[in-house]
């Protein structure tokens, strides 16, 4: 293996082509949000757990590994981890500010805890990542 040869995975051949993955991960994050708000479905909940689970660990593992294997860079896997954090704390603003749903009430400030979501979604996503790479230079 060449000293340099994992350069292109890790600042990417491609970032500009990560915005619909990013997007994705926004948009499926935001939707899944908003619709627990909406009917009130708490964390302690079966479908709450999953939910979280599949926005704050699958999503960002998905979009790392498609990121580390299509290329696309580390900093593009990094925001993908992220974007759930972000995406809760402003559709928890949101609605909060507009009264919808069970938004709010919490004991935490919502930045909090989108710092804490975010950090665990930016680990998956260095996994996933990771994953990428190693596939993308095994199989390729």
């Amino acid at each position: 293996m060449e000293s340099d040869s994992l350069r292109p995975y890790v600042y990417g051949k491609r970032p500009q082509d990560a915005v619909p993955v990013a997007a994705t991960v926004a948009l499926v994050s935001a939707v899944t949000f908003v619709a627990l708000g909406s009917f009130g479905v708490s964390v302690e909940t079966s479908p709450g757990e999953v939910a979280f689970l599949a926005v704050f660990s699958i999503l960002p593992i998905a979009a790392g590994a498609v990121c580390g294997y299509r290329s696309f860079g580390f900093p593009a896997a990094a925001v993908c981890g992220v974007l759930p954090g972000v995406t809760f704390v402003l559709v928890v603003t949101v609605g909060t500010a507009l009264g919808v749903g069970v938004f709010g009430g919490g004991d935490s400030p919502a930045w909090v805890l989108g710092v804490a979501f975010g950090s665990v979604g930016f680990i998956w996503s260095v996994f996933g990542f990771a994953v990428g790479v190693g596939v993308a230079l095994y199989w390729r």
